[in-house]
């Protein structure tokens, strides 16, 4: 086992497989054991939390919840989850202090009024809605949130309902809502699968807010959001939905040929790769960005392999330094092209318009020498080689 002296961030670097294996109560003493308010410890284990898969920050807040003194270990992941949503998250204090607020956490997004987070391992003990009121009122009069912000109380394990039956029987009731830790992850799972995450993302994000769900439009939204995201995917692996030829593909194999090409980039960069949506990855400083497209291979010779790029594609990828990977289904190699190779030859490929919009169509075709390139519309044939890299011998970044 690595040594005590390893930081969790080279740590991941060096042996990710056992990194990433290893349980939050494991994880904690490496970053130095005693988490304390402002110090290395803490600091070490927030940014380990930044790097890691989502699934893993799942695992670590299960097992909070049967762990001794690890309620400000599963404060920090709950605020991490927050992220994975892609909230603006404060931090907030693990012990109270004089001239210190005590809130749990601050998710702010653009456009909404923030949340004041409070974190709890169970309802079964009193939670004093004065004093949670009384960060939020304190907030808003510094002028850190605004006025009409909420407040939110996230529960690992629940009881009988009695913290649901407190809220609505309070004052609180139109400013406090509660959700189960289970129910925050799921949250999580849904906005990781969407194929159109910034809609979805803001959709999901509005529901933590206090809403009387009379309209049931915006839920609606969320789950068909997903849906359509799964249905889009699909019809990205035929070259024309008219001309799609064989058996549908299970997306398992789809998936797990994404991973595995993610899990290359990642160690071909030397950089972690998160999941932002079903195709679309990050590093946490949302700089590197990856769309990753896979398809399966058609009976043509000539054209072998199809991908549709979508322009929310293109927008997301032009944010950062962004790259388009095109997988092959039967192929142990993925090509990594540029976004900016788009910008500038845009008009040399195909485009397909759809009731739901525009899109570019790419066909891959075989060179003589058995090698793959993009089939332009003007002809010519722009070499995947230099885009090449291979699946195989790689040691994953998160792997399992």
């Amino acid at each position: 086992m690595p040594g005590a002296e390893n930081t969790l961030r080279s740590l991941l670097a060096s042996n990710p497989k056992f990194a990433l294996s290893l349980q939050i109560d494991q994880v904690v003493p490496l970053a130095g054991g005693d988490i304390k308010d402002g110090n290395d410890a803490s600091k070490e284990l927030r940014e380990f939390l930044r790097l890691v898969p989502a699934e893993n920050l799942f695992e670590y807040s299960r097992r909070c919840l049967d762990l001794t003194d690890y309620g400000f270990v599963l404060q920090e992941i709950v605020n991490e989850l927050a992220r994975r949503l892609d909230f603006d998250v404060e931090n907030g204090l693990f012990k109270g202090k004089p001239g210190a607020i005590g809130f749990d956490g601050i998710w702010r997004s653009p456009g909404d009024p923030a949340i004041v987070a409070e974190v709890k391992t169970t309802e079964v003990y009193a939670v004093s809605l004065d004093t949670l009121d009384k960060y939020r009122r304190e907030l808003v009069a510094q002028g850190r949130i605004p006025k009409l912000s909420s407040i939110l109380i996230v529960v690992g394990r629940e009881g009988k309902g009695a913290l649901e039956a407190a809220i609505r029987g309070s004052e609180f009731s139109r400013s406090v809502r509660m959700i189960s830790l289970e129910g925050l992850i799921k949250l999580v799972q849904i906005n990781s699968q969407a194929d159109d995450p910034d809609a979805t993302t803001i959709r999901i994000r509005r529901l933590l807010h206090p809403v009387e769900y009379i309209q049931l439009d915006n839920i609606i939204d969320v789950i068909f959001s997903t849906i359509a995201g799964e249905e889009e995917e699909g019809q990205a692996l035929g070259p024309a939905d008219e001309l799609a030829d064989g058996p549908k593909v299970d997306p398992g194999l789809i998936d797990g040929k994404r991973q595995q090409a993610i899990d290359a980039f990642s160690a071909l960069k030397g950089r972690q790769l998160i999941r932002r949506s079903r195709t679309f990855f990050w590093t946490n400083d949302k700089e590197l960005r990856v769309c990753c497209t896979v398809s399966k291979r058609y009976e043509n010779d000539a054209r072998p392999y199809f991908y549709a790029y979508h322009p929310k594609w293109d927008t997301f990828l032009g944010e950062g330094q962004g790259f388009l990977i095109l997988c092959c289904l039967d192929r142990d190699e993925a090509f990594a092209v540029p976004r900016t190779w788009f910008a500038d030859n845009r008009q040399s490929l195909y485009v397909a318009g759809r009731a739901n919009g525009t899109r570019w169509l790419i066909w891959l075709t075989t060179l003589a020498d058995g090698s793959l390139a993009m089939d332009l519309k003007d002809g010519k044939k722009y070499s995947l080689e230099p885009n090449k890299f291979i699946l195989q011998r790689v040691r994953p970044l998160g792997a399992r």
